[in-house]
């Protein structure tokens, strides 16, 4: 689903290889082959869930990795597809706790 995809998504921009292992085995384990997960990679908006969903997930990936990219317009677009404030910052937050895990496992798994 949705937050799944945000914390592949994250990982793999980010070099978190345990990471991207563990959410692309669950992907995986949701239908996506191997083929779409790379795809997904390259492009957010083809991920296999609902549209209003894929643009959560591309502001998400987008702010965590661009925090300025984050704008007013890109928030009220977001609402204009029914998204509330709250679920907007649990998603963004969601990604940017994936920083800190990542970070982690890195600093301590070598």
């Amino acid at each position: 689903g949705l937050m799944c995809c945000i914390r592949y998504l994250v990982s793999a921009h980010k070099g978190f290889g345990a990471c991207v292992d563990f959410n692309g085995h669950l992907l995986r384990a949701q239908g996506m082959t191997d083929e779409e997960l790379v795809q997904l990679k390259e492009d957010p908006r083809t991920a296999p869930i609902e549209d209003r969903e894929r643009e959560l997930l591309a502001f998400v990936i987008e702010s965590v990795l661009d925090p300025t990219s984050a704008t007013a317009e890109k928030i009220a677009a977001l609402k204009e597809l029914g998204w509330t404030e709250s679920d907007i910052v649990d998603a963004s937050y969601h990604g940017a706790m994936l920083l800190y895990v990542g970070r982690l496992l890195q600093i301590f798994d070598g």
